[in-house]
């Protein structure tokens, strides 16, 4: 089983820079776990690494997708684990970094799979969620699954109607068929390192970076994203946080 160091924490508490000194020290390759970063042309408004940062460490699954191309937990669990046999067979030491959980719990301890997907589910619960909103599909979740809800924000659609389906196809709600998986297996010896600090002062951070990114040029970059051809519907034009 393959050693690896994986480091985890909230948005603006420091993740990238402390991934570059571990891998400066250790001699180490990052293996990146945010579910934005992965997307061409979102720089700015996805904090990812720049150039002279990715030039300090080699980076892994950063910045390589179109926008309109799928993407979900099992493909990265997927390319995360190439790139992990990629960098230990060069015998440096592979540092798993984000902020995305799902990926993070997917590598590490495998994938919750749903293989109940009803299409026709899905068009009408998306349906429902262009005619009446999302606060509407997130009540009727918080009703059928509350535990599900309290992980999900009011505004992310795609995530409510998944667990909409689930329950509606099934009978059974999202919440309780992840926890009888459990992510029990593992398939790394990872040294899991999670990044904190006071919530004032991160929040205070978080500001400090939102104003930046804003005199970086984020408006632009999203305009251009526009320009090129990107709808607002596409998933990662409609990231939340």
């Amino acid at each position: 089983m393959n050693k690896i160091i994986t480091i985890c924490g909230p948005t603006g508490v420091g993740k990238t820079g402390f991934a570059i000194a571990l891998a400066n020290q250790f001699n180490g390759e990052i293996i990146g776990a945010d579910s934005m970063q992965i997307y061409k042309y979102m720089d700015i408004g996805t904090a990812k690494p720049d150039a002279q940062e990715r030039a300090t460490a080699v980076h892994h699954l950063v910045d390589f997708l179109d926008p309109k191309k799928e993407f979900d937990a099992g493909k990265y669990s997927q390319m995360a684990s190439e790139a992990i046999s990629a960098v230990v067979s060069k015998g440096k030491l592979p540092i798993v970094a984000g902020g995305t959980g799902l990926y993070i719990r997917a590598l590490l301890h495998g994938l919750f799979r749903e293989n109940t997907i009803c299409k026709n589910t899905l068009a009408r619960l998306s349906a429902e969620l262009d005619a009446e909103g999302g606060q509407v599909l997130y009540k009727r979740l918080q009703a059928f699954d509350p535990k599900a809800a309290e992980k999900i924000h009011p505004n992310d659609g795609f995530r409510i109607i998944r667990a909409l389906e689930v329950f509606e196809t099934t009978g059974v709600p999202i919440s309780v068929r992840q926890q009888n998986h459990n992510f029990q297996q593992d398939h790394y010896n990872s040294l899991t390192l999670g990044l904190n600090m006071d919530r004032e002062q991160l929040y205070h951070r978080i500001n400090l970076r939102v104003d930046m990114m804003l005199e970086q040029g984020l408006l632009n970059e999203v305009q251009g994203l526009v320009n090129k051809g990107y709808s607002l519907d596409l998933k990662p034009m409609q990231s939340i946080g």
